[in-house]
């Protein structure tokens, strides 16, 4: 199976906040990151959302999680997993230089990182 992916996905979990725009209100949610690239990410939460609602998405980079990164996404879609929690896939949308380079630079930690641990 070809993989459709533009830009290169690594397997991390750690915390991220997200602010859902519905309207004018705004709700805060915590959620665990499954994956992330530079064109999106995908998390793991007690929530289910509505494909195209529009988050604000805060994390913090690991491993001193003293810096943080603030983008915009869509929900991309929002499934239900056999434990009860919903799989969020969400585009990462209007990624400034600077940031698209913190996110870069983060994967290419994490990749540095796995490679170091392999035997």
């Amino acid at each position: 199976m070809q993989e459709k992916r533009k830009y290169q996905r690594i397997h991390q979990d750690f915390s991220i906040v997200c602010k859902v725009f519905k309207r004018v209100e705004t709700d805060s949610y915590a959620f665990r990151i499954i994956d992330i690239s530079i064109g999106g990410l995908s998390f793991l939460g007690s929530d289910l959302f509505t494909k195209d609602d529009l988050l604000q998405i805060i994390l913090r980079i690991p491993p001193t999680f003293k810096d943080k990164i603030e983008v915009f996404g869509r929900i991309v879609d929002s499934q239900k997993t056999e434990d009860n929690l919903f799989k969020t896939h969400v585009a990462l949308i209007d990624i400034s230089p600077l940031t698209r380079a913190a996110l870069s630079g983060m994967i290419e930690q994490f990749n540095l990182q796995k490679t170091l641990r392999q035997p």
